[in-house]
């Protein structure tokens, strides 16, 4: 288990980005939902004030904060034992980029791979293999792929240019040893809650 929402102190260890720390106005919040998990919400906006220098907007993310030592140094987690990414969530339809920060000399390099939730009233437990995400770096595609054998932190970005609200409720993301993936990723629906 890498965060389970269930405990209130797992929030606090996340933060909230959005388009607006940089002239957009897209809103967003990650807070305890009805259910006592976690929802990430808001609003996505990809409208650019006029007195923005702002070149692109319609962005909002979370992403866990780094876990540090009693010196201050950051201790990635340990995910070489493992195949990739389980969570269970309740989406909204809405396509979401899910981040993964290695622990690599580049602090800008990212692992990404799309989550396509959806919607409804119904949780979905989602795995998602190491092997369907793809590094970046700064937005770019590198030519040069790697595995994940420690990361930094995991982060779900949401940026499909559709102005208007969202809502991903999560209860937990853990690391997984064996997925079988014939498709994209699996889904298994949960009627409990």
């Amino acid at each position: 288990m890498l965060w389970d929402f269930k405990k209130k102190e797992t929030m606090d260890k996340w933060v909230t980005i959005t388009d607006k720390q940089f002239g957009g106005l897209s809103t967003a919040e990650f807070v305890p939902s009805k259910s006592g998990k976690a929802v990430f919400r808001g609003n996505l906006s990809t409208k650019l004030p006029k007195e923005s220098e702002a070149k692109h907007t319609g962005v909002c993310a979370v992403r866990s904060q780094p876990q540090v030592d009693w010196k201050g140094r950051v201790v990635p987690y340990d995910t070489s034992e493992y195949d990739g990414i389980q969570m269970r969530i309740r989406g909204d339809g809405r396509t979401y980029a899910l981040n993964i920060q290695p622990d690599s000399v580049r602090s800008d390099d990212l692992h990404q791979a799309f989550m396509y939730t959806r919607g409804g009233p119904y949780w979905e437990t989602i795995r998602m293999p190491f092997s369907k995400f793809i590094l970046t770096n700064s937005g770019y595609l590198q030519d040069h792929q790697m595995d994940i054998p420690r990361m930094r932190t995991f982060g779900i970005t949401l940026a499909d240019n559709n102005d208007g609200p969202f809502s991903l409720e999560i209860d937990y993301i853990k690391a997984v040893l064996y997925i079988y993936q014939p498709k994209h990723f699996q889904y298994q629906h949960d009627k409990s809650d």
